[in-house]
């Protein structure tokens, strides 16, 4: 079962870390493995469970370089129309 530790022998060392990060306010960095590869993650307190989040290696991204679209000319008219529609709450359809 999700969030709750399995068996005796790790009910200590779970309440533990459990408690210790609560206690401080803190999360913590830790691997794990997953499908037989070695993972990165983030454990967190929420409730009286401890949540892991999964994140990824930094050479598993693409810069952010390579995502940015390609640069457009956008005249001051189209921005001031955009902002004006933005605080009207109005939707230009195409």
């Amino acid at each position: 079962m999700v969030g709750k530790p399995d068996g005796q022998v790790t009910v200590r060392p779970y309440t533990l870390l459990r408690r210790t990060l609560e206690r401080n306010s803190k999360a913590a960095v830790a691997t794990f493995a997953w499908r037989g590869r070695e993972r990165l993650g983030l454990l967190r307190i929420r409730g009286t469970a401890i949540v892991l989040h999964s994140m990824g290696w930094p050479d598993a991204f693409r810069p952010f370089e390579t995502l940015a679209p390609p640069a457009v000319d956008i005249s001051e008219n189209e921005i001031k129309r955009a902002r004006a529609e933005g605080r009207h709450g109005r939707r230009r359809h195409p």
